[in-house]
């Protein structure tokens, strides 16, 4: 109530300040017209072209290690892993999706690159992705147990 009454009351000072400055001491303030003009309504202006980047511009500078990254990733397609999520959580995941993922390390371990391409693969492969939020924290868990059991290996 308090806010409608503030609106009002600036509404009506907006009104009544307007005709006491154009009212002037010549002119008294009811004679005054508050209503807009056609001349006061400024005309629309046409937006600005929009310009299409050319087919053949190069990549730019801050996308080209995210262009690098799909390039490495598409050396390391992973097929769809054609068992249900049930199955896959209780055998593990299969030995060719295992296979592809330590492929894609041992060759870009030292290039800097391996997080960038290899991390995700089995998520790639994982059919829980596309289904409930369930099956995708399990897709989640299977590729972060991958990367905890290589990490392990790693350190001892």
């Amino acid at each position: 109530m308090k806010n409608a009454l503030a609106i009002v009351a600036f509404s009506f000072c907006l009104v009544s300040c307007d005709n006491a400055i154009e009212a002037g001491p010549e002119r008294p303030a009811s004679s005054v017209s508050v209503s807009p003009s056609v001349d006061d309504v400024p005309e629309p202006q046409p937006e600005p072209e929009a310009t299409a980047t050319p087919a053949s511009a190069e990549i730019p500078a801050t996308l080209a290690p995210f262009a690098a990254m799909a390039l490495l990733k598409k050396n390391y397609t992973v097929s769809p892993d054609p068992r249900d999520m049930d199955t896959i959580m209780s055998e593990g995941l299969n030995e060719e999706t295992i296979a592809i993922v330590d492929r894609c390390v041992d060759e870009l371990r030292f290039s800097g690159a391996a997080d960038a391409a290899c991390v995700g693969l089995i998520l790639d492969a994982c059919p829980g992705m596309d289904g409930s939020t369930a099956d995708m924290v399990n897709c989640n868990g299977l590729e972060y147990d991958y990367w905890d059991a290589r990490l392990n290996k790693a350190y001892t």
